[in-house]
């Protein structure tokens, strides 16, 4: 996923972002790969499946759909 595609996702500026995917590539949990996307590593696999085991368990965050334009 590029890093734009995380910003649009979660509604907020690249610039807001730009320290935590640093901070995760330099920690080895992530890396970009040949097509300048970011991908998770097999130690980020386990860093999440260690410390957030119960993230199955959590109920899902729904969102409304967008309202349709009147035409």
């Amino acid at each position: 996923m590029k890093g734009r595609e995380f910003a649009e996702m979660l509604g907020c500026p690249m610039e807001h972002l730009e320290f935590t995917l640093w901070f995760l590539k330099e920690s080895g949990l992530i890396r970009r790969s040949d097509s300048n996307q970011f991908e998770i590593t097999c130690r980020g696999v386990a860093e999440f499946e260690q410390t957030d085991s119960n993230f199955s368990r959590k109920p899902y965050v729904s969102m409304s759909a967008p309202a349709q334009a009147a035409g």
